[in-house]
């Protein structure tokens, strides 16, 4: 008969990362899923973090790259 697992020390991996943007708070949102290699054990982290701001674009440069751009 088995007598189950002795008392070891959980060796965590990372299992499954998933990204959503929460609403409520406005911010994304990691969560990540942790599993024990010997028992499976598994337990979740929850990381939230704003997400990075948008590019401001200068209109006269992008223009005068597209005009005077690379001509042969």
């Amino acid at each position: 008969m088995a007598q189950g697992l002795r008392p070891h020390h959980h060796e965590w991996y990372k299992h499954q990362i998933d990204h959503y943007y929460d609403e409520e708070k406005h911010c994304m949102v990691k969560d990540v899923m942790f599993r024990c290699m010997i028992c499976g054990k598994t337990y979740h982290e929850r990381y939230e973090y704003k997400p990075p701001p948008f590019g401001k674009s200068n209109k006269v440069l992008d223009r005068n790259k597209k005009k005077y751009g690379n001509r042969k």
